[in-house]
């Protein structure tokens, strides 16, 4: 799945899932090919996460649903996708409250993300000077000082 809109055309320069600001200090900390290594593995588990989510909301196992949607968000939120990270807390109140329906509810919406977030994969992996040049434009960061490319 293709998705070629250039970051800096999106609203402020953001897309929908990914910060380019924190992609650009994990890709100045790790690399862009190390980071887009990672990126790959994230898109290949993905639709994995989300199947377990929804077989385990299906079945109402709700300590399963917690389990997989905190390593879902921590995943997540660790590559630059902090996009995933509030659908991520829906699903996680919903469990907390025994609210079997709303959790399925949530893993459904979060799901609805999947395509969205894959797309975006694609396109980070494939424009790093484009995110490279939106991170100059915004300044320095504190990644800069903490870390320096391999």
């Amino acid at each position: 799945m293709e998705n070629n809109i250039p970051p800096s055309s999106l609203p402020n320069g953001r897309l929908r899932y990914f910060d380019l600001i924190e992609l650009g200090d994990l890709r100045e900390c790790l690399g862009v090919q190390r980071t887009d290594e990672l990126l790959t593995v994230f898109a290949e588990a993905l639709p994995l996460y989300l199947s377990s989510l929804s077989e385990a909301a299906a079945r109402s196992d709700l300590t399963t649903v917690v389990d997989v949607v905190h390593t879902l968000r921590g995943t997540a939120t660790s590559l630059a996708c902090a996009g995933l990270a509030f659908p991520c807390d829906v699903v996680r109140v919903a469990c907390e409250r025994n609210d079997v329906s709303m959790c399925r509810l949530a893993v459904n919406i979060l799901g609805l993300a999947e395509a969205q977030v894959l797309a975006e994969v694609q396109t980070v992996r494939m424009q790093p000077d484009t995110i490279r040049s939106f991170r100059a434009d915004r300044g320095a960061t504190a990644a800069q000082a903490n870390c320096s490319a391999p």
